[in-house]
């Protein structure tokens, strides 16, 4: 089962996949503080969602957009429904505390296991958006800048 929610920027939304209800670490599956817009993969075999944000199904996949943006926002986005491939360009801070969290992703599930890159980015960045990845998550604005 698909899910989708928003948030807004100053705010983030924690949700959590649970095996069962022993509320112990190994109870978790997948967990995040989402920030933006945000897709969540719920399997059959899940015991429980946890969320206090407003979640709603998606019965199938979005429409692709009709027209990409070049400039996203903190969020979550699926490649070639919201966003399309190619080379995004962010600016962070000058340390870890200004740095910028983004995310290459093979599918929804939100284990380690869907990460295909990651990085804590510092100063000017670029990520590279595979036609073959599934979704991108960034904690900040990225500007795409190329093919």
């Amino acid at each position: 089962m698909g899910l989708a929610g928003t948030t807004p920027l100053w705010d983030s939304c924690y949700w959590e996949r649970k095996k069962d209800l022993e509320g112990n670490i190994e109870s978790i599956i997948a967990n995040d503080n989402s920030l933006g817009q945000y897709y969540i993969m719920v399997a059959d075999t899940d015991y429980a969602l946890e969320t206090a944000c407003p979640l709603m199904y998606l019965e199938s996949m979005p429409a692709p957009v009709t027209e990409f943006p070049q400039k996203i926002e903190p969020g979550m986005y699926l490649v070639n429904i919201d966003i399309q491939p190619g080379t995004y360009k962010g600016e962070a801070g000058a340390d870890f505390a200004g740095s910028c969290y983004w995310e290459r992703m093979s599918d929804l599930q939100g284990s380690l296991y869907s990460i295909i890159s990651n990085d804590n980015s510092i100063g000017q960045f670029y990520v590279q958006v595979g036609a073959s990845d599934f979704a991108l998550t960034t904690a900040c604005e990225l500007e795409r800048v190329g093919d």
